[in-house]
């Protein structure tokens, strides 16, 4: 419904599957989604959705017009993905919305994440936020005990309502929204992982790389807690682009909070939720007197490349704890055949259904703690549901046995 295309593969003609009216993100080429078994027993999915534009970055490089096209694809990003909850009032062009803004709380700061960045990059975020509701004092809220709300208003199917109204309450409720589930705080177990984990850096990237000056007073860079702040674009001149790891080549949008994550309003407006939207085309700095176009259209590619290959791999991902389950089940049905044969020579008597009923539990028991099983992944296997949601048929592809026995030998 968000997408307003296909859901099922071949339901369009054209083989596209979006439908007449654009969605949420425009028209939907294609789309590919894995579902993924957490450990915490939820079920979570990675979704690559391909929107009609191009077929390749060579696309945007013919006909001279790269600066300009380089400018609307930023709009585009800009009017989808959003790092502040500044900048969707902005976008929605209303001066309900900032009006609506500026009675809201601003996103605080834990004492955590306060301890990560510093109290003078706070200075500088309540700052930042001030400046993007365009006022200068902290707000007189109305609205702190204001809860958020995990399904769509009654104003959605109310057309006759006008936009002053419409953009007011909305702007609350992703502000809401945004409060309770976008300020993102670092858990060990989650986000201190794999290389950069063990640095003791955000795996999801809320780090950046910062100008310091070293004890020798020499300039240095140096990987900093949190996100960099960045000022809402006001159009002129050249788009703005990240230019340092961890996200070389994004549209530079207004950041106003170290930790605020990638908004999607409409997975805030619609039936809730905290799913974000990250764009893997990247835009490298570019002005009138464009360079190597293959070094261009290359690191294009290798962006969109790494990252399609993140999320399509958990198309065939399995849990570690699944190895070794049959030694599982047998170890626990030993244990418990020993501690009924314990009891019995005690004096306990056991009927058939009681050893049925016993040993049934034990083995539920360790196929919970060793395969992390939940009760949303069962009701999806009992109602038949997809692990897959695509919009294309796969088929696999016929290998030659001859290039499949090279293949072995590699």
């Amino acid at each position: 419904l968000l997408f307003n295309c296909a859901a099922t593969p071949g339901e369009n003609a054209d083989n596209i599957a979006a439908n007449e009216l654009p969605g949420v993100f425009g028209y939907v080429r294609a789309y590919f989604g894995v579902v993924e078994p957490q450990k915490r027993k939820t079920l979570h999915m990675h979704m690559l959705v391909q929107l009609l534009g191009f077929a390749h970055p060579q696309d945007l490089l013919r006909d001279d017009v790269l600066p300009d096209i380089f400018r609307r694809v930023w709009w585009f990003v800009a009017s989808i993905c959003f790092r502040s909850t500044e900048a969707f009032a902005h976008f929605l062009h209303h001066p309900a919305a900032m009006a609506a803004l500026r009675e809201a709380p601003l996103l605080p700061l834990t004492t955590k994440q306060r301890g990560m960045i510093g109290e003078s990059r706070v200075h500088e975020s309540v700052k930042a936020q001030l400046l993007g509701r365009g006022l200068t004092a902290l707000p007189d809220v109305t609205d702190r005990g204001k809860k958020m709300s995990f399904f769509p208003s009654s104003m959605h199917a109310n057309a006759s309502i006008d936009a002053g109204t419409w953009a007011s309450r909305f702007v609350g409720e992703v502000a809401v929204a945004t409060r309770k589930s976008g300020n993102h705080v670092c858990r060990p177990d989650v986000c201190h992982k794999g290389r950069i984990g063990r640095r003791g850096f955000c795996r999801m990237y809320f780090w950046h790389w910062a100008r310091c000056v070293s004890a020798k007073n020499e300039p240095v860079a140096r990987m900093t807690h949190g996100h960099e702040l960045c000022e809402r674009w006001n159009g002129t001149g050249e788009p703005p682009v990240r230019c340092s790891p961890p996200f070389v080549g994004a549209p530079a949008l207004e950041v106003t909070h170290p930790f605020h994550f990638k908004m999607t309003p409409s997975m805030l407006l619609g039936p809730t939720c905290n799913h974000d939207l990250n764009c893997f085309l990247r835009l490298p700095k570019v002005s009138s007197d464009v360079g190597s176009c293959d070094e261009v259209v290359n690191a294009m590619l290798d962006a969109m490349g790494d990252h399609e290959y993140y999320s399509a791999s958990y198309a065939s991902k399995t849990e570690p704890q699944m190895e070794g389950l049959l030694h599982t089940l047998i170890d626990g049905m030993r244990r418990k055949e020993v501690e009924i044969r314990e009891l019995r020579e005690a004096g306990r008597d056991f009927t058939p259904h009681d050893i049925a009923r016993s040993i049934l539990h034990r083995l539920i028991a360790c196929t919970n703690r060793r395969m992390h099983k939940g009760f949303p992944e069962m009701l999806t296997y009992l109602l038949q549901k997809p692990m897959e949601y695509t919009s294309h048929k796969f088929y696999p592809v016929p290998i030659h046995p001859l290039i499949r026995k090279v293949f072995a030998c590699v």
